[in-house]
């Protein structure tokens, strides 16, 4: 009885390095949407991601491609549940937005929810991207 106690607190606990390995890789990697030509590269777990143009400085991961400049992840707000709310700001640093990061099967959805739209560029002008972009990595 007490070896069965062993093995199944011994599975529990392997069961939870993985939920935690899992957890801890959802909010990392590059991620892309080829109908609106953008690329994500996050870490959100530490602020070790060099930002294009700059790599002297770091942030938590930036968007780029076909959109209104690069736009750098600078303040991760929350992250819990599959889902983190992050700050970016643009290149530029006078627009700002905050966006909802949510992880997916495929890879993740970024929603943004405040702030300066992020824009894409189409026909030479800029438009407004859809609130809601899937990525997939």
């Amino acid at each position: 009885m007490k070896h069965l106690f062993i093995i199944i607190a011994m599975l529990a606990f392997a069961c939870g390095l993985k939920a935690q390995d899992t957890d801890s890789t959802m909010f990392k990697g590059s991620f892309t949407n080829s109908e609106f030509k953008l690329n994500c590269f996050i870490n959100l777990y530490n602020k070790v991601v060099p930002v294009p143009g700059a790599e002297s400085e770091e942030c938590y991961g930036y968007i780029n491609g076909n959109t209104n400049g690069l736009w750098a992840i600078l303040r991760v707000k929350e992250m819990k549940d599959g889902k983190a709310v992050v700050r970016a700001v643009s290149e530029r640093g006078e627009d700002a937005q905050t966006l909802e990061i949510k992880s997916t099967d495929n890879g993740i959805t970024i929603r943004q929810i405040d702030g300066a739209n992020i824009k894409g560029v189409a026909n030479s002008k800029y438009v407004k991207l859809p609130k809601l972009i899937e990525l997939n990595k």
